[in-house]
């Protein structure tokens, strides 16, 4: 997801975020609902004495619920760039910016560069002197042809 807007002083920015089908109280739901299921089964199995199950049905939901914490925070990145007089700044994080690189803004140059692999999509890159900064991974190819356009437009529009 792309979103737009505008600072005070001519300062412009752009917030990069991925698309997350699951929100974090439905996964909530989802492990909840699972782990009834699992368990019940589980508590069937156990009483007819079969007690192996229990174990591996734990072992399970907490595989889980594992993965479901490592895909909501990989949802909960965030991309900000951020186009001013002089500069171009991308800060990536969660909560707050766990990454930031400038570039100068008169000789930024966007590129969607070809993949290295046949049926890979291409990476969109902001270069300047020879650095790279690759934004946008999470992006669909098609929000990250229009975020090129959208930013090559920006940075030969004064604001």
């Amino acid at each position: 997801m792309v979103d737009y807007g505008n600072g005070g002083a001519g300062i412009r920015y752009i917030v990069l975020m991925p698309n997350s089908s699951l929100p974090f109280r439905q996964a909530i739901i989802f492990f909840v609902g699972i782990s009834v299921v699992s368990l019940s089964v589980a508590l069937l199995f156990y009483f007819m004495g079969l007690w192996l199950i229990l174990p591996f049905s734990g072992i399970e939901l907490l595989l889980l619920g594992y993965c479901l914490v490592i895909t909501m925070k990989k949802c909960g990145v965030r991309e900000v760039i951020t186009i001013s007089d002089k500069v171009i700044r991308v800060e990536r994080g969660s909560k707050k910016a766990e990454s930031k690189s400038e570039l100068p803004l008169g000789w930024v140059r966007v590129e969607l560069e070809k993949p290295k692999y046949k049926g890979y999509p291409k990476n969109l890159v902001l270069s300047s002197h020879g650095k790279k900064i690759e934004v946008g991974r999470f992006l669909v190819e098609s929000e990250r042809e229009k975020l090129a356009i959208q930013l090559k437009k920006m940075l030969t529009k004064p604001t």
